[in-house]
């Protein structure tokens, strides 16, 4: 029994392995994105969620649908507005004349990629309907329970520097439920210049891998080991950013489990990635710089003097190294 399971094994590493370099190629034909934030994007459906912080226009709404596309999956977008309610996200159950009848009509949540643009201009109300599917994989409507489509990953947008009437903060629980958080830098000249280019190749993107194939990603994981040694210097690496004096404990949301689940599943992604079945340590120090920033909230005091969340990980990571 033991001779037949460690092909089957082997086989579903080198598929996760094979997937993941058509989805790096295929993207990167549409999309101008740093290696390392791209290689994020493609493993957010074997890690998690993945939320964007940035000035618009910088290609947000293209990469979300270009992923779908190279997934052979279904794409939808819910644009963030105060005014936008649960049964907005979740579907609806509808009346029919006709039959007397209900009927569900889903709302675009029911997506394997669901664009959730601004979503702190969304209420309070609308996002815990959100964040249902997004931790449970399902929505409850009219009490009834429903399963969403596999694999299902939220990338989400939000610009930290619009503030007013109409914008919300998120708060931990909802931050906590993304696994990853990449910033959007604004766009320099050449990478205006990369992006146009890009615009005249008209690259049509297509599906290069199934929706099987991404759920044997997120099984693949399984197969890549972390040492002991590791899996303890990932648990300090959170306590140290959760006690670091420039973080605000109130607004911090490193308290669970959840951070380190995060950070070794990203770990095991990267290795995964360039066909490494153990995790090292700079995968691992990477992975923590995705994971850990939009979990931090700082004190008055540092904020003052212009520290950010990435300085702060990224100071912790480099005494991994």
């Amino acid at each position: 029994m033991r001779e037949q399971q460690i092909p089957a094994q082997r086989d579903q590493f080198e598929a996760a392995w094979n997937s993941t370099q058509l989805l790096m190629a295929e993207i990167g034909q549409s999309v101008d994105m740093p290696q390392a934030d791209l290689l994020m994007v493609v493993g957010s459906f074997a890690v998690g969620h993945v939320l964007f912080e940035g000035v618009p226009g910088t290609g947000k709404t293209k990469l979300a649908n270009t992923l779908a596309t190279a997934i052979d999956g279904t794409f939808k977008r819910i644009q963030g507005t105060p005014d936008v309610m649960p049964s907005d996200i979740t579907g609806t159950d509808v009346y029919n004349p006709k039959t007397g009848e209900f009927y569900f009509r889903d709302g675009p949540i029911f997506a394997n990629v669901l664009l959730a643009d601004e979503i702190n201009r969304n209420s309070p109300k609308a996002l815990s309907a959100l964040l249902e599917g997004m931790e449970e994989g399902i929505v409850t409507v009219g009490g009834q329970t429903r399963v969403l489509p596999k694999p299902f990953s939220v990338i989400a947008t939000r610009n930290p520097n619009e503030i007013g009437q109409g914008v919300h903060e998120l708060t931990k629980a909802n931050r906590d439920r993304f696994a990853l958080g990449i910033v959007m830098a604004e766009q320099s000249a050449k990478s205006m210049l990369d992006v146009a280019h890009l615009h005249d190749l008209h690259h049509e993107t297509k599906p290069v891998v199934s929706l099987e194939d991404i759920i044997t990603m997120r099984a693949a994981l399984g197969q890549v080991a972390i040492h002991t040694k590791h899996s303890e210097a990932i648990a300090d690496l959170v306590v140290a950013a959760r006690e670091d004096g420039r973080t605000d404990r109130d607004e911090t949301v490193l308290g669970g489990f959840r951070p380190f689940m995060h950070i070794s599943d990203a770990a095991r992604f990267i290795a995964l990635s360039v066909g490494r079945r153990n995790v090292e340590t700079n995968d691992y120090a990477l992975a923590a710089s995705y994971v850990l920033p939009h979990r931090i909230g700082l004190t008055n005091e540092a904020v003052d003097d212009g520290v950010t969340a990435h300085q702060v990980v990224a100071e912790l990571v480099s005494d991994l190294r």
